[in-house]
């Protein structure tokens, strides 16, 4: 993220100046133009937090830098330092923002904190070659190789798979599997057989078959409990779909983690909400561990409900106290299959 201050546009008089303007940034966007373009200045407000951008209307200028007049160019400090915008066919703001969007991902590049908003805002697939740092130098190459030809295709990154094994590990891949390579997309995962010599020909075969649609995704489950019948309904990657997707009845889930505290205080409470449903046939209440499982949302923190119904497109996010009481009331006047019901299946007085 990049701080906002002054103009939108700074204005580069000298050849020094620009110079000074590229070097001290690294990644900038430079409009080359006699007459500064209302359009540029308008687009470069609203991607501040992504961008720093510069004119310059003097044409020594732009021939000491070695780019032409009337053009839009990134400057870099990466992979090719020269990037121009092409407007011959669509000079639209969307068509801006992407190759905005674009230009600021390097081909490859380690991911962490710092970085990963960045490809997550790029909204393309992301392809993760896990490594032991050391030991992949010659695959890095490779993948990089690789990454210039799907460049539109997918972000590419690479991720140490010691420090971050938990995060490696949720991928799908664990320590044996080192080196390892999963494309992401959405909530969805596909993992190169672990079984495969990884060269630059299998590679490609694998990057070709996912733009096809040729493979199948990765779902991470844990095994199903050989009992289920506690009034907190139990769900894993490889039963979802029969027991929420396909189900009659609406079903509430928390996705838990088994080490969080805010899990475990609800606990006793959805336990609570649980018995409260178990008689009524509209409403399933069931968990989910999602550090063990994989599932149809994307889950951002620990809990996250979702109710599931036959007759939504979407889940629907749970977002108030995590009392029984009240995730019993929100349910009542949410979940679609108890539109008109009088309760959750106990009388009252």
């Amino acid at each position: 993220m990049r701080a906002r201050s002054g103009p939108s546009v700074k204005t580069l008089e000298t050849e020094d100046a620009a110079q000074e303007f590229i070097k001290k940034n690294g990644l900038v966007v430079i409009e080359f133009a006699s007459e500064p373009s209302k359009t540029f200045e308008s687009s470069a407000q609203g991607l501040l937090d992504m961008m720093t951008f510069g004119s310059v209307s003097d044409a020594s200028i732009a021939k000491a830098l070695e780019v032409e007049m009337d053009s839009i160019v990134m400057f870099r400090d990466f992979d090719e330092p020269k990037l121009v915008f092409d407007s011959s066919d669509d000079s639209s703001k969307e068509k801006f923002e992407k190759w905005i969007s674009d230009g600021t991902i390097p081909l490859l590049a380690e991911i962490g904190p710092k970085n990963y908003g960045d490809y997550m805002r790029r909204g393309v697939p992301l392809l993760w070659l896990a490594i032991t740092p050391g030991k992949s130098d010659d695959l890095l190459e490779i993948v990089r190789s690789l990454a210039k030809d799907f460049r539109d295709d997918f972000s590419t990154v690479y991720i140490d798979g010691v420090q971050y094994e938990a995060h490696v590990k949720n991928l799908g891949l664990d320590e044996h599997t080192l080196p390892g390579i999963i494309i992401t997309d959405e909530n969805k995962k596909y993992i190169f057989d672990p079984e495969k010599e990884m060269t630059k020909e299998s590679l490609d075969e694998f990057m070709k078959a996912f733009k096809k649609g040729e493979l199948t995704p990765f779902l991470k489950s844990a095994e199903p409990p050989e009992d289920n019948d506690e009034p907190v309904l139990v769900i894993v990657g490889n039963t979802f779909d029969e027991l929420v997707v396909s189900a009659e009845a609406d079903v509430l889930v928390e996705f838990y983690a088994p080490w969080c505290g805010h899990c475990k205080k609800l606990e006793p409470e959805y336990t609570d909400l649980g018995e409260r449903f178990a008689d009524n046939d509209k409403i399933v209440i069931a968990k989910m561990d999602a550090t063990e499982n994989d599932g149809p949302v994307e889950i951002k923190g620990f809990p996250t409900i979702f109710l599931f119904s036959s007759s939504e497109k979407e889940p629907i996010l749970y977002q108030g106290d995590r009392t029984a009481d009240e995730i019993e009331k929100w349910l009542l006047k949410s979940a679609p299959i108890l539109q008109g019901a009088s309760g959750s299946g106990h009388e009252e007085l």
